[in-house]
């Protein structure tokens, strides 16, 4: 009896460092190739093509796409905070809290979450550009914050409520706008108060 039929191999295509997304960077990783073969008595002999490649850790062997090799940290970590800044701008926009005191609670508390400096003239290009782009409230929170996870949410609001309330001094609008900024993010208008309580009481 002849027997036959397919099997899938995982050769090695390559090796090299990467920054690897669940244990950190420049870690060693493996490049695999999955390959499809016509077997015949469970031997391997004819190639059917390639059935996909992968990256597998060598530190932790997890397996990623092959996108893991473009997989930046400090380039998304600078791309969350650039987010974070001009999200808090658009609600001191719509608060009508453009004031020089505003701009400055801003990047205090930036530089205190970043440790980064963050220049005046940089808040003032993201009002200039929220203006010109006539950016809304809720589409652009919902948009920009569907990757946000809740910690993330917190912090945003947090920062806004730095922002708009240096002071600890949170008037209707600043209500408002949390609320409305909260309810595009789907924070519960409880979470929301419980912030603006712990804002004022300087918790």
């Amino acid at each position: 009896m002849i027997i036959f039929g397919t099997r899938t191999t995982n050769p090695t295509a390559g090796q090299g460092l990467f920054n690897c997304p669940r244990c950190g960077p420049q870690k060693p990783y493996t490049h695999k190739k999955q390959k499809r073969w016509f077997t015949l008595y469970f031997i391997p002999v004819i190639p059917l093509g390639t059935a996909g490649e992968y990256l597998e850790c060598d530190a932790c062997a997890g397996t990623f796409d092959m996108e893991a090799l473009n997989h930046d940290p400090a380039a998304e970590r600078a791309e969350m905070f650039d987010r974070l800044r001009r999200l808090s701008v658009l609600a001191m926009l719509f608060a009508n809290r453009y004031q020089p005191e505003n701009v400055n609670a801003l990047r205090a508390a930036l530089q205190e979450i970043t440790q980064d400096f963050v220049a005046e003239e940089v808040v003032h290009q993201d009002v200039q550009f929220a203006q010109q782009a006539q950016a809304q409230l809720e589409p652009t929170f919902q948009s920009q914050t569907q990757d946000f996870s809740a910690d993330g949410k917190s912090l945003l609001i947090r920062l806004i409520l730095s922002t708009l309330a240096p002071t600890r001094q949170v008037e209707a609008q600043d209500h408002q706008t949390l609320h409305r900024a909260g309810a595009a993010m789907g924070v519960p208008p409880d979470v929301i108060e419980q912030a603006i309580a712990a804002h004022v009481a300087g918790q």
